[in-house]
């Protein structure tokens, strides 16, 4: 049983990594999940640098 555990749980990591792994080359063909963070955080900083000139 403690074997099988071991294996399930083995499998699981494996898995796991596969994801991890897989969101990384994924990134340009799954634009759609992971990219939005980012293009949201990029235009941010110009726009708050836009602002901070405009009240200086």
């Amino acid at each position: 049983a403690a074997l099988k555990e071991l294996n399930h749980y083995k499998f699981e990591s494996e898995s796991r990594d596969r994801k991890t792994q897989l969101q990384v080359p994924d990134l340009p063909s799954a634009p759609k999940e992971l990219q939005p963070p980012v293009p949201l955080k990029e235009p941010v900083l110009p726009e708050d640098e836009a602002e901070r000139e405009v009240q200086e």
